[in-house]
Formats: structure tokens, sequence, C-alpha cells
């Protein structure tokens, strides 16, 4: 009988890769999306730090914010974050860019950058209304259904509707 005996060193590798989409925001208002940070080495991933920079570009005022600012992922797992953007009103349509920044062990780090689109913001309606009849000395009302669409990006509450006096002069 023979015995072989195998002694095995395995160096612990901890390696991570963030991957962040583009994130479409309408001026005026706030949007979200994730992103990934996966776990590529071969041991857990503990006190990972996550931090997302200023959104830039020419004439950026926008907020960036994260779901966590840290986590741990286990080995050959992925976790995702969501990132939120809030655009005001009057924020330029155009490509801006923030950056997302991931830290893990003693001095490791691994970067995104995540693109923001902004759409310029319109608030736009329609209206269509199908015609009522109304005979004088006979009818007592009239009624017609007017069905008001949103045709814009923006959401629209409040919706006044005046109807003129018809019967003025009858």
């Amino acid at each position: 009988n023979a015995t072989l005996t195998i002694n095995l060193n395995v160096t612990p590798s901890t390696a991570a890769t963030v991957s962040a989409p583009t994130l479409y925001v309408i001026a005026g208002t706030t949007n979200s999306t994730s992103f990934n940070i996966s776990n590529t080495g071969n041991t857990d991933l503990n006190d990972i730090t996550i931090t997302i920079g200023s959104v830039s570009g020419v004439g950026a005022n926008m907020t960036a914010t994260l779901s966590s600012s840290s986590t741990t992922i286990a080995y050959q797992n992925s976790k995702l974050i969501n990132a939120t953007i809030s655009a005001p009103l009057n924020q330029t349509a155009g490509a801006y860019s923030a950056k997302i920044n991931v830290t893990y062990g003693a001095d490791k780090s691994t970067s995104s950058t995540l693109t923001v689109s902004v759409l310029a913001a319109s608030r736009a309606l329609t209206a269509t209304a199908a015609s009522a009849t109304w005979v004088r000395g006979i009818s007592t009302s009239a009624a017609a259904n007017t069905t008001i669409t949103n045709t814009g990006n923006l959401n629209i509450s409040d919706i006044t509707i005046s109807v003129p006096d018809l019967y003025n002069g009858i």
C-alpha cells in the first residue's frame, strides 16, 4: 500500500467588478437604476464601501444617492445596488456622468461610470370631445365624454376643464 499526500496552499485572492448602465431622467424628476457589483475573486468580500461622485458635465446641478454605502458579497456572487439621480426642472438636456467607486480589502478598488442622460421636460395635453345635442325647449341637459391625453413626459395632475356658457344668447 502506498499513500499519497498532497499539500495545497491556496492564497486568497480578492477581486471585484462593477458595471453601471445608462440612467435616463427627465428634467424636474427623479429616476433610479441598478448596477451590479460582482465578486470575481476566490474568497468572500467583506467591508465593501460604495460611493458615487458628483454628477459632472457642463451645467450639472443634480444630486446622486445610493441605496447602500456598504455591503459584503460572498464568493462567486454579486449584489445589485440602486443609484438615484434627481434633476431639477431647469437642468439642461444632455449627457452627464457620475463615477461609482467600490473599495474592498485593505487597498483594492474598482470603479465604473454611470452615464446620466437628461431629457427635456415636456408638459403637453390633448383633448378630444364627442358632440352633444341639446334641443331648446325639449332638452334639459346634454352630455359629452371628453378624453384628456397626456402627450408629454411629465405626470400632470389637478387638471381643470372649463366649459364656456353654451346657452348665452339662446
